[in-house]
């Protein structure tokens, strides 16, 4: 599936993704009988709506939200399984969510933030796109080294058959590890969907490999964000396969509209990182015939 790159130009508190799933049909071996089906279209626990025999669910997410999967529902109601900081505080929104909401039904749409651990079947897929990610992060941080440490070669140390090339050649591996580098940092957001029965009595017997990922959110030093997959039209849908059928998926942009002032400071801030970044690059002889673009 494509992806998709946007630059940052607000907060990113500000970052709304919406995401509508749709049951479309079920897989062979898997058919529901009929009186399932009724039972499941006729319960008002449901926070899905059934259009026309077809199941919906829809949310609005925001950066970094931690909506829970039926399964740390399940393991996060119990105070004895939970150990860090992060497990602790998951139970105290759990039994928050009990008080005012009551015994939560199933949902399909959920998420994993921070330091949540993965389903084993999605982290190895994960695996390659990750070692790939830091390759290109690597190689960002390296060009943006070799430009900070490039240096101009002044005229007057020139032979004359070097005034056409007055930069001085890459830097060694040697020098650029003793460079210093450009840190590229990045937080990650998984959208995730449940795919299996809705009518399960234990959340603790839910299979973790019906969880499946729907895309995955990177924020890259607070500039750019990342989607894979990017965005859809309704007419071109993401699908996903799942014990209990195929589903269609669409993501999309649900921020609200960038302000003015917001997109006039992301302007200034661009022309400040250029002019940091090439000015050095112009220095040598301040006169007009000695400057050569790099």
């Amino acid at each position: 599936m494509s992806s998709g790159s946007y630059p940052v130009l607000d907060s990113l508190k500000n970052l709304r993704i919406r995401v509508r799933l749709e049951r479309i049909g079920s897989v062979a071996g898997a058919l529901p009988s009929f009186a399932a089906f009724i039972n499941e279209a006729t319960d008002s626990r449901l926070t899905a709506s059934i259009n026309a025999g077809q199941e919906v669910d829809e949310f609005v997410f925001r950066w970094q939200q931690k909506v829970f999967s039926p399964r740390e529902y399940a393991r996060y109601s119990v105070a004895s399984n939970c150990v860090t900081p992060r497990e602790q505080q998951y139970h105290r929104d759990i039994m928050e969510l009990r008080n005012t909401q009551g015994e939560r039904t199933i949902n399909r749409l959920f998420t994993y933030v921070g330091e949540d651990p993965l389903p084993e079947e999605i982290t190895n897929k994960l695996v390659t796109a990750n070692v790939e990610e830091e390759k290109g992060d690597s190689a960002l941080a390296e060009r943006l080294s070799n430009v900070r440490h490039r240096k101009v070669v002044p005229q007057s140390r020139l032979p004359s058959t070097a005034l056409s090339n007055p930069v001085s050649d890459m830097p060694s591996a040697e020098l650029m590890k003793k460079s210093r580098s450009a840190a590229v940092s990045s937080h990650v957001m998984y959208l995730m969907a449940y795919l299996g029965a809705k009518d399960v009595q234990d959340f603790q017997t839910i299979d973790q490999s019906d969880e499946k990922l729907l895309c995955k959110i990177r924020v890259i030093d607070d500039r750019i964000v990342e989607f894979k997959p990017d965005f859809n039209e309704p007419s071109q849908p993401h699908r996903i396969e799942g014990r209990m059928g195929v589903f269609n998926y669409f993501l999309s942009n649900a921020s609200p509209k960038v302000s003015n002032e917001a997109l006039e400071n992301e302007e200034k801030r661009e022309a400040k990182v250029r002019s940091t970044l090439f000015f050095p690059l112009m220095i040598g002889s301040f006169s007009s015939r000695s400057i050569v673009p790099v």
